[in-house]
């Protein structure tokens, strides 16, 4: 397996592109029988870039998103699991939450729906030429170049209006009330309180926030509590795992509280969770890591 996370070189890119990630897996990488990959609830959106003939397929709930090639991922309020076929390749670049807003506007419905799966009619994706970027010709370092040069000119009609700097200013106060160097989640406050703070009206903020990045207040600050949970555990064994400290740390009012809701969210209970290892990170480890 091959994996690698880059960030754009373009500093000012860096402002709407997280990062650049690759996976390259030529065979399952989990045991027969072991349940699929579960991707948990994220506030990122993914152009996927993958070869035509590679078949992908998501599932969350009752809906179902699948196809050929390349694709764009939307931001996800659930978790969805990837029925992946082997061998499997992709190339993605991961857009910051309100990313997608500003630079293609309102995007209707999308929140509601898993993906797309047309890039061709998205300004900008429709240049990329994944066949060139997959496989073992293109570099990290090309392959960020190429795509540095491709997006860049998108930022010159960036839709910056209001509704974006607010909410943008939202997730920064709540990015930081988030310490995942402590693996400590300070209390986010309530709703009113954060408008006060950015002198706008509880309704006001609200309706940015999901305009403009498809996710409520509370769900945004649901995924940063679950994602900081979920690396804090991949990079624990079970023995050193402490289910009640952790519920205590991470803002839980108490262990059966954690327990529901890790039920609803990914569809475990801690027990199950740990059983099964099945959560994007735990299947292609921690992307991140391989960063430079």
């Amino acid at each position: 397996m091959n994996t690698w996370s880059r960030v754009p070189n373009c500093e000012r890119l860096r402002d709407f592109v997280e990062c650049y990630w690759y996976l390259e897996a030529r065979n399952a990488p989990h045991e027969p029988g072991r349940a699929a990959p579960l991707l948990p609830p994220s506030a990122l959106s993914h152009c996927i870039l993958a070869p035509s003939n590679s078949r992908f397929h998501y599932v969350a709930g009752e809906q179902t998103f699948q196809g050929w090639g390349s694709h764009l991922l939307f931001a996800n309020r659930q978790t969805l699991r990837l029925n992946e076929a082997y061998p499997l390749e992709r190339l993605g670049i991961a857009f910051k939450p309100g990313t997608l807003y500003a630079w293609w506007g309102p995007r209707g419905d999308a929140s509601r729906v898993i993906g797309d799966a047309d890039l061709s009619r998205i300004s900008g994706l429709e240049r990329i030429k994944p066949s060139w970027l997959l496989g073992s010709a293109a570099t990290p370092d090309t392959v960020v170049s190429y795509l540095d040069n491709i997006l860049s000119p998108l930022m010159a009609s960036a839709r910056l209006d209001p509704a974006f700097q607010l909410a943008r200013l939202a997730m920064a106060h709540l990015d930081a009330r988030y310490d995942n160097s402590s693996q400590v989640a300070e209390s986010f406050g309530t709703h009113a309180q954060l408008a006060d703070r950015l002198g706008c009206s509880k309704r006001t903020l609200e309706r940015a926030m999901t305009r403009v990045t498809g996710l409520t207040l509370s769900q945004y600050k649901t995924i940063l509590t679950l994602n900081g949970l979920l690396v804090y555990t991949y990079r624990r064994s079970e023995q050193e795992i402490d289910w009640t400290a952790i519920a205590q740390s991470f803002g839980f009012s108490d262990q059966p509280h954690l327990i529901r809701r890790l039920k609803r969210l990914i569809g475990s209970t801690p027990g199950e969770y740990l059983r099964r290892r099945n959560v994007l990170i735990d299947v292609y480890g921690d992307f991140d890591a391989t960063s430079r």
